[in-house]
C-alpha cells in the first residue's frame, strides 16, 4: 500500500537566496473578510499580493492571550506572556515627566550602545516568564539577528491619538517586543507621535502618517529587518460602536485604501533582493464573532511565483503557526535557527491544484467546524452521560420490558463517532445542514441496528468505525481533519495526525471489534483469527506512531499496551492463567520499552530530513541529546493540560460516567462478572484490556481524559446490552 501524504512531499525551501532587506508589516484587525472577491476589486494592491504571492493562514493564538502576547511570542519562538502596560518607547519620549532612557536606566541599568527605541519594563516580561513550561528566551529573535549583525528597525503604533506624555495607557506599543533583542532594545525606528497625523474625522483624531513612514524606508540601511505596524484598522475597529453602519463602512473603506496605497509603494520601490511578509497579528472584533480566528499571512518578492505557504509545525497546505515566524525570518537572511526557538521554517507548496480561492475555501470549512464543534459535542455529550445514566437505573431496576426502548440509544452512542466522521466531507455546507445529516444517519442507523443480534450489531459497528478512521487516515485524513471530532486548527491544539477523540475511538473500536472477531471465530478459524487480529493490530499501531501519519506518541503507547495484552489473553491463555502483580508488572515494562522503540524507529530512524521531524520526533531528540528538562517540561505541561480539561471539559462527564457503569459492574451484583467471564470469556478480556488501555492513555496525553472518555464507552456500553439482555437468547445468537 501507497500512503500519499501531501503536505509531506510537497514543500520546498522559504527562500533560496539571503535577503538584502526584510520588509514586515503588521495590520492588526486584518482578517480574511477583507479579502473578499467584492473587496479586492477596490484594492489593487492587496489584490496583486493575494493572486502573485505565496499566502498562508496563520494560527496567532497564545494561550487565549492578547495582542500583546503575540507580538512577544512572535520574537521569542514560543508562546510567551506579556502585559498591556510593558510599552516601548522612543528614547526621548516622557512619561509622568520621566523620558524612557531615564526609566529604563532606573529599571535596568545604563545604556552603553547606541538605541532609538527602548522597553523599560523588559525585566517585568522576565518575570512574567519566569516559570514558563517553553523555557522563554525573550527576545530571541531580536537577539540573533543582532549577533548576526543585521540592523532593525520598526515604526508605527496602535496609539489612540497624538496621546500626552500623562496618557501612558494610551500608548498601544507592543509591536517592538516581537523584534527587540534581549536586553528591550531596538537600534533603529520612531514608534512616536512623528508616525501619525492629525484627521479629526478619523477613530481617536489620528491617522496613520502613510507618507512620513516612506520615506524613513529611503534611508534605512542594507541588511536589514523593518517591522512596520499600521494601526488604523485597529483603532477603526476600537471605536467601532459610536458609529452608525454607513459611516463605519466609509471609513473602513478609506481606511483600507490607504492601507492598499502604501502597500502599493512599498512594492514599487522594493528591490529584487528585498523582500516583503504581510500578516496580522489579531484579527478585528467581526472577524472574533463568526469564528474567524486565522490570519492573513503574505510572502513576497520580485522572484516569487504564486502558491500557498506551510510549515512542517503544522503540515497542512496554506496552514502556519505563530512560532513558525521567528525561524522563516532567520531563514530570510540564511541565519542559523536558536535551539530555543519551537517552530518551523515556512516553507512554499508546489502544487498547482491548490491557489489561493483553494485556500479561502478551506478557512470556511475550518470557521464552519469551530462554529458547529460547540453546538454538536456539547449536545452530544450530555445526551451520551443521559442515556449511560438511564440505562444503569434500567439495569438497577431489573426493567427488562424497557430493553426495546432503550437498546436504539445505546447502539447510537456508538455510531455517532462514525457519523461524525463522515460529516468530514460535508464540511463545506452549513451547520443547520451538517446536523440535520448527523441526527438523521444516526437515527436512521440506530433503528436498524436494533434489529440485529448484540453480538452482530457490536461486531459491525466497531469494525466499520475502525476501519474507515484507520482508512481515512492512510489516505490522507481529510474526513478526520474536517469533522467536529477531529482536532481544532482555529486554536492550535493540533495541525496534522490524529487527535486524541478519534484516537480514543480507533483504539477502543479496534480493540472492541477483535474481541467480536475472536468470540465468533472462537472454535474455528482460531489459527486465522489470531493473525488476522495481529496483522490489523499492527496496521493501526504503525498509523497512530508515524510521523507522516497519526503522530500520536499517546496513541500509540496506549495502542501498543491495549492490543498486546488483549491478543496474549486470547490466544496465549495458558500463559496468563497464572498471572499475578509481578508478572503484570514486567508485562507492562516491556510494554513500555517496545512503545518507546517503535516510536524511535518510527520517528527518528525512518526520517532523514530535519525539516520533517514531527513534535515526537524533536522530543525523543532531546531525549537522546541528554536534554532531560525538556522532557520534564512537556510531562509538566501534559498534566496541566490534563488537569485542566479533567476539571472543564465535557468529556470529563462522560468518563466518569462510564467509570460508574464498569464498576458497578465489578462490585454489583456479587459474582455478575465470575458468570460473564464462564460465558462470554472474550468479553471479558476485550473489557479488561480496553479498560487498561483507557488508564493508560489517561496518564499519558496531555488531554488524556478526551481521549479515556471517547474510548471507554467501548466497554461501558457493551456491559450494559450485555447486561440487559442477560437471560435473552439474542446475546448467544
Amino acid at each position: 500500500m501507497i500512503f500519499l501524504v501531501f503536505d509531506e512531499i510537497s514543500a520546498s525551501t522559504f527562500t533560496e537566496s539571503e535577503k538584502n532587506k526584510v520588509i514586515v508589516v503588521s495590520i492588526p484587525g486584518l482578517s480574511f473578510n477583507e479579502f473578499s472577491k467584492e473587496q479586492l476589486q477596490v484594492l489593487p494592491s492587496l489584490s496583486f499580493l493575494f493572486e502573485q504571492s505565496k499566502v498562508g493562514a496563520m494560527n496567532v493564538r497564545i494561550n487565549g492571550g492578547n495582542i500583546d502576547d503575540v507580538y512577544v511570542s512572535l520574537g521569542a519562538g514560543v508562546p510567551t506572556k506579556s502585559r498591556s502596560d510593558i510599552k516601548a518607547l522612543h528614547l526621548d519620549e516622557k512619561v509622568d515627566g520621566e523620558s524612557a532612557y531615564e526609566k529604563y536606566a532606573r529599571y535596568v541599568g545604563s545604556l552603553h550602545e547606541k538605541v532609538e527605541i527602548v522597553v523599560p519594563e523588559i525585566s517585568l516580561l522576565y518575570e512574567l516568564n519566569e516559570d514558563n513550561r517553553y523555557q522563554t528566551q525573550i527576545g530571541l529573535l531580536g537577539e540573533t539577528l543582532k549577533q548576526n549583525e543585521k540592523n532593525i528597525y520598526v515604526y508605527g503604533n496602535r496609539d489612540r491619538g497624538i496621546v500626552s506624555n500623562e496618557s501612558h495607557n494610551e500608548k498601544k506599543r507592543s509591536s517592538a517586543q516581537m523584534i527587540m533583542d534581549k536586553k528591550g532594545l531596538i537600534s533603529y525606528g520612531n514608534i512616536g507621535k512623528q508616525t501619525l497625523t492629525i484627521n479629526k474625522k478619523r477613530p481617536f483624531s489620528v491617522q496613520t502618517n502613510y507618507q512620513w513612514i516612506f520615506e524613513q524606508l529611503k534611508s534605512v540601511k542594507n541588511n536589514s529587518m523593518i517591522l512596520i505596524e499600521l494601526g488604523d484598522l485597529d483603532r477603526l475597529y476600537v471605536d467601532k460602536l459610536y458609529y452608525s453602519p454607513a459611516r463605519f463602512y466609509q471609513l473602513q473603506q478609506e481606511v483600507l485604501k490607504e492601507l492598499d496605497e502604501f502597500l502599493g509603494e512599498i512594492i514599487n520601490d522594493m528591490n529584487p533582493e528585498d523582500s516583503m511578509i504581510l500578516f496580522s497579528p489579531q484579527v478585528h472584533r467581526d472577524a472574533k464573532e463568526v469564528k474567524l480566528l486565522l490570519t492573513p499571512f503574505i510572502y513576497y518578492d520580485k522572484q516569487i511565483t504564486p502558491g500557498l505557504l506551510t510549515s512542517s509545525t503544522t503540515k497542512r497546505t496554506g496552514i502556519v503557526s505563530h512560532v513558525d515566524m521567528a525561524p522563516s525570518l532567520l531563514k530570510l537572511f540564511q541565519t542559523s535557527t536558536p535551539s530555543g526557538i519551537m517552530g518551523n521554517t515556512i516553507m512554499a507548496e508546489e502544487n498547482d491544484q491548490k491557489n489561493v480561492h483553494w485556500l479561502v475555501e478551506e478557512i470556511k470549512k475550518i470557521q464552519n467546524i469551530y462554529q458547529l464543534r460547540p453546538k454538536l459535542l456539547y449536545s452530544f455529550v450530555t445526551y451520551e452521560v443521559i442515556v449511560l445514566i438511564i440505562s444503569l437505573l434500567f439495569v438497577i431496576k431489573g426493567l427488562r420490558q424497557g430493553i426495546p426502548f432503550i437498546k436504539p440509544f445505546l447502539f447510537s452512542l456508538l455510531i455517532a463517532p462514525l457519523v461524525m466522521l463522515w460529516m468530514g466531507y460535508f464540511s463545506g455546507l452549513s451547520s443547520l445542514i451538517q446536523i440535520i445529516f448527523f441526527l438523521a444517519v444516526t437515527i436512521l442507523l440506530s433503528m436498524m441496528f436494533q434489529y440485529f443480534s448484540i453480538i452482530s450489531m457490536l461486531t459491525i459497528i466497531s469494525f466499520s468505525t475502525s476501519f474507515m478512521i484507520l482508512m481515512d487516515g492512510l489516505l490522507g485524513a481529510y474526513a478526520m481533519k474536517h469533522s467536529v471530532l477531529g482536532y481544532d486548527v482555529m486554536i492550535g491544539a493540533r495541525y496534522y495526525g490524529i487527535g486524541n477523540e478519534f484516537m480514543g475511538v480507533l483504539i477502543g473500536s479496534t480493540a472492541l471489534a477483535a474481541t467480536m472477531f475472536f468470540h465468533v471465530t472462537y472454535l474455528k478459524y482460531n489459527r486465522l483469527t489470531k493473525w488476522l487480529i495481529a496483522v490489523y493490530f499492527l496496521i493501526v499501531i504503525f498509523y497512530l506512531g508515524a510521523p507522516f501519519l497519526g503522530t500520536n506518541a499517546g496513541g500509540t503507547i496506549t495502542a501498543i499496551v491495549t492490543f498486546s495484552i488483549l491478543w496474549i489473553k486470547c490466544f496465549k491463555e495458558k500463559w496468563v492463567s497464572s498471572i499475578h502483580w509481578l508478572k503484570f508488572t514486567v508485562l507492562s515494562a516491556i510494554l513500555g520499552f517496545i512503545s518507546l522503540i517503535v516510536l524511535w524507529i518510527l520517528n527518528d530512524v525512518m526520517i532523514t530530513d530535519q525539516n520533517k521531524v514531527s513534535h515526537i520526533g524533536k522530543a525523543m531528540n532531546g531525549l537522546f541529546s541528554g536534554n532531560v528538562q525538556q522532557i520534564i517540561d512537556i510531562a509538566i505541561r501534559k498534566i496541566s493540560i490534563n488537569w485542566l480539561l479533567i476539571r472543564v471539559s465535557a468529556w470529563s462527564k462522560v468518563f466518569l460516567t462510564s467509570l460508574v457503569v464498569i464498576v458497578f459492574f465489578v462490585l454489583k451484583p456479587n459474582g455478575r462478572f465470575k458468570k460473564w467471564h464462564d460465558k462470554y470469556y472474550s468479553f471479558m478480556i476485550g473489557f479488561s484490556a480496553t479498560t487498561i488501555g483507557t488508564i493508560v492513555v489517561f496518564f499519558i496525553n496531555d488531554s488524556g481524559i478526551v481521549a479515556a472518555a471517547t474510548m471507554i464507552v467501548y466497554v461501558a456500553i457493551p456491559m450494559l446490552l450485555l447486561k440487559l439482555n442477560d437471560k435473552g437468547r439474542e446475546v448467544e445468537n
